[in-house]
């Protein structure tokens, strides 16, 4: 049977984009200790991953408070129109297997378990809040990972003879 490589080259990259989502993970915990730090959101968008330390020691994300802000319009003809449209917030942590970390100009906050059953976030290097951990889970987009397919160029005529 033959076939054109042309053909193979989709079926090949998802099976390749498969296998990659199936080894990728889920979803992100990040600890509460008392008080929540994290930005309030009526939906918080998935995490989008922008670089893991080298060993998977911790992972930088994108994090994205989504809260609706009214947006108010007029058209030529006077009529003023006041909608709720999303918008989001982009903030960057920094997450690792105890804690995570956000860095602001006027501070950084800083939780993370202290043991098992207790944890404590800092804000601008004073302690802030502390308590027994409670998780906020967060997707991952997975799509995001995948942004740039890798995809051979080929001659069309190049022709492989499958076996």
């Amino acid at each position: 049977m033959q076939t054109t490589l042309k053909t193979l080259v989709p079926v090949l990259s998802l099976a390749f984009l498969v296998a990659l989502a199936g080894a990728a993970q889920e979803a992100v915990t990040l600890w509460q200790f008392g008080q929540g730090r994290l930005l309030e959101a009526s939906l918080t968008l998935p995490l989008i991953p922008l670089g893991t330390a080298i060993g998977g020691s911790e992972t930088t994300y994108l994090y994205q408070a989504l809260n609706n802000a009214l947006t108010t319009t007029t058209d030529a003809s006077g009529v003023t129109t006041t909608v709720q449209t999303p918008s989001a917030t982009p903030r960057t942590i920094i997450a690792s297997a105890s804690g995570w970390f956000e860095q602001f100009d006027d501070g950084d906050i800083i939780c993370g378990l202290v043991n098992p059953t207790f944890g404590h976030c800092l804000v601008g290097g004073s302690m802030a809040n502390s308590g027994s951990p409670t998780p906020e889970v967060i997707a991952i987009d997975k799509i995001s990972v995948f942004i740039r397919p890798v995809t051979p160029k080929l001659q069309n005529s190049v022709r492989h003879r499958m076996i």
